[in-house]
């Protein structure tokens, strides 16, 4: 009795092994899609990955008066981030957007300028995807083109200048941090 059972189970298992050997498992989380493979959302100059899909939840997006889009979309996929980052600079910079700035670590954020406008493209990944924020802003007239913080006349550290105005009164609290002086 002892032998049929293991002879049932031996066999069993050789039919599971021989069975499951033409399946082929990949990784849920990597990407091989063609970096040019694009579409425009709400942004008609800004091309998104294939492999991103709006959330519509997270998205707030208006007009100005003379009918340029500004505001947040979001977007999120299984694409890794390091790879998205690259694939946005790519397509970004045909569009006529000048990238000006770029943050890499365990949250990436770049920041691109066009036509009087700004795009902050925020990246970061979740548990079982990547999340893209886009911010699209416009400069506002008489905004300081200048950094609030300037170097102090002895050559140490920087300090806060007086002369500069903030766009807006609001005081933007951000995971704890306040922004505020």
């Amino acid at each position: 009795m002892r032998r049929l059972v293991s002879s049932m189970l031996l066999g069993l298992t050789l039919a599971l092994a021989g069975g499951c050997a033409g399946f082929e498992f990949t990784n849920p989380f990597s990407s091989t899609s063609d970096v040019n493979d694009v579409y425009y959302s709400k942004f008609p100059d800004i091309p998104i990955p294939s492999d991103m899909k709006s959330d519509i939840g997270e998205t707030l997006v208006s007009s100005t008066p003379n009918g340029v889009k500004v505001g947040l979309e979001t977007f999120s996929g299984r694409v890794e981030s390091a790879s998205l980052a690259s694939a946005m600079t790519h397509n970004m910079m045909p569009q006529g957007w000048i990238l000006r700035g770029q943050v890499t670590g365990k949250r990436t954020m770049q920041l691109y300028e066009k036509d009087g406008r700004f795009a902050a493209i925020y990246l970061y990944d979740g548990m079982m995807n990547t999340t893209m924020e886009i911010w699209v802003l416009y400069n506002l007239d008489g905004a300081p083109l200048t950094p609030a913080f300037a170097p102090s006349d002895s050559g140490s550290a920087p300090v806060w200048d007086n002369n500069f105005t903030p766009a807006s009164s609001a005081t933007e609290v951000w995971e704890g941090q306040s922004t505020s002086k």
